[in-house]
């Protein structure tokens, strides 16, 4: 299925300047998809105007512990979170809003590090029937937010 969405896709990525990025291990996945993973990746590297980050096999555990192995790996003998940060998968370091749908009020392994100051929002909607008026809404909704960063 992915590949298929993949080779189906590439052309509104191209047409709409998408960028196309994966999170995760590959690895485990068969050969053929790899490369069209690798490729969708390669030709889409140059697009400005949004970044779609797809995750596959992904684990915010697993990702923390390969940036600290990496780390190590460079000979750093002291790691400091910005060191941490430079080596993550993601993108971005820190998430401002995650939005959680189908009633489930968990994480799920789920972009711990940049997660450590986001504000959540948790809907019973399910993630086909999710619109932009019920991400409006929650958008007014996280505008309205007292954020502290931690602090009290």
């Amino acid at each position: 299925m992915l590949d298929k969405y993949l080779q189906e896709e590439l052309e509104t990525y191209q047409k709409h300047n998408i960028r196309f990025i994966t999170i995760g291990d590959i690895s485990s996945f068969s050969k053929p998809l790899q490369k069209r993973i690798k490729k969708t990746e390669e030709l889409t590297k140059g697009n400005t105007s949004l970044t779609q980050v797809l995750a596959l096999n992904y684990g915010g555990r697993a990702e923390i512990t390969h940036a600290v192995n990496s780390l190590i790996s460079q000979g750093k003998k002291l790691v400091t979170e910005e060191d941490i940060a430079s080596e993550l998968q993601t993108p971005y370091s820190d998430i401002d809003l995650l939005i959680r749908t189908s009633g489930e009020e968990r994480v799920s392994n789920f972009l711990l590090w940049q997660l450590s100051y986001a504000e959540l929002y948790f809907t019973p909607t399910l993630w086909p029937d999710f619109n932009s008026e019920e991400l409006g809404e929650i958008i007014t909704n996280f505008e309205k937010r007292i954020r502290r960063f931690g602090g009290i």
